[in-house]
């Protein structure tokens, strides 16, 4: 829960984190759903891939966010991205 987070983490940091949460309690349902195995191993696989790139920048502790308020243009990259992944995972048609 973003409660759980520390006042300084920024939005990066808890953006990220609320991809992580979303996409590990989709991931939970992966049993339920009528997908080929290579299908929910490649979803694993991208979420192990954005939890331990995450990971490297301890994003829950505000590194991320201290990392990127050196770079206006990289922040709003990171941002995007975290932004166009959260709506992918919660786009109803995708889950």
């Amino acid at each position: 829960m973003e409660s759980d987070l520390p006042a300084e983490v920024g939005p990066a940091g808890r953006l990220l984190k609320g991809n992580v949460d979303i996409f590990w309690a989709l991931l939970q349902h992966t049993p339920d759903l009528e997908l080929q195995e290579s299908q929910k191993r490649a979803l694993r696989d991208e979420f192990t891939g954005l939890y331990f790139w995450a990971d490297g920048y301890f994003p829950y502790g505000g590194l991320l966010d201290e990392v990127l308020a050196n770079s206006s243009r990289l922040r709003q990259r990171v941002l995007s991205v975290l932004t166009e992944v959260g709506e992918i995972l919660t786009d109803e048609h995708t889950g």
